[in-house]
């Protein structure tokens, strides 16, 4: 940057500066910078720095409130939407972890996948057999319902395999039957704790209560409006002394 730069740069400060003196104290150069006029200056000064303080003051106290309001509603969301979550994974589980397979079977803690079917352990009954052909099985399937089902299994695994499979099978569905007994006690603790959650509001109210104080007291506080009537009187008093009226 050139020394003449630097200058003008300073000269467009300094302009900037005056202009907003005079803009603030208007009625001409004495008024605003004269040593004579410093007390009807800081007359005026006072009246404004009075009243700009007071409703700085009272709107941080609003907005602060207003924040901590916000925050108690997002936190309350957030312990909602956390139990909501909760339940919904007791009451949507998926088919668990594979147990084992057996050519289109496979094994899974919750669920027996039969090619792209998905069937529910949970109430069946079921067993496989292999065929004294060889090469397939027998999946018997008994609904909760009393309806059976059997399904024929391609299948290149020895005799020995699909008897496992099917004890793996029997298994899966002993323990499933225990898990939901489990899961229905966890379903319905869930649902009290949303409940619960969604029913403990005292932050939420409590600082929505807050606002609604501190928001009445300002309305109610008659030191803004002194304060203004204060600041009327300092640009009557300038208007009389300059002849011109100051924002």
């Amino acid at each position: 940057m050139s020394l003449i730069q630097l200058f003008a740069g300073l000269l467009a400060v300094l302009a900037g500066i005056v202009g907003w003196q005079m803009y603030r104290y208007p009625g001409g150069w004495k008024f605003a910078f004269s040593e004579a006029h410093h007390e009807d200056r800081q007359d005026l000064y006072a009246a404004r720095s009075a009243l700009r303080s007071l409703k700085v003051k009272a709107g941080t106290d609003l907005a602060a409130a207003r924040a901590r309001l916000a925050w108690a509603e997002q936190t309350h969301r957030q312990r909602v939407d956390r139990a909501h979550r909760e339940l919904n994974a007791l009451l949507t589980p998926d088919h668990g972890e594979q147990l084992a397979a057996l050519g289109p079977l496979s094994l899974y803690e919750h669920e027996l996948h039969i090619g792209t079917e998905q069937l529910p352990l949970a109430g069946i009954a079921a067993h496989c057999e292999p065929a004294r052909s060889g090469k397939k099985a027998y999946l018997y399937v008994t609904h909760p319902d009393g309806q059976s089902e059997l399904h024929p299994v391609d299948t290149d695994c020895p005799e020995e395999a699909v008897r496992q499979f099917s004890v793996r099978l029997q298994n899966a569905i002993a323990a499933g039957s225990k898990l939901r007994k489990q899961r229905s006690r966890a379903i319905e603790k869930a649902e009290e704790a949303l409940e619960a959650v969604r029913a403990d509001t005292a932050a939420v109210d409590s600082a929505r209560q807050e606002v609604d104080t501190i928001a009445t007291r300002h309305r109610e506080d008659t030191r803004v409006e002194t304060a203004q009537a204060d600041l009327e009187a300092a640009r009557d008093r300038w208007e009389e002394t300059t002849g011109r009226r100051p924002r």
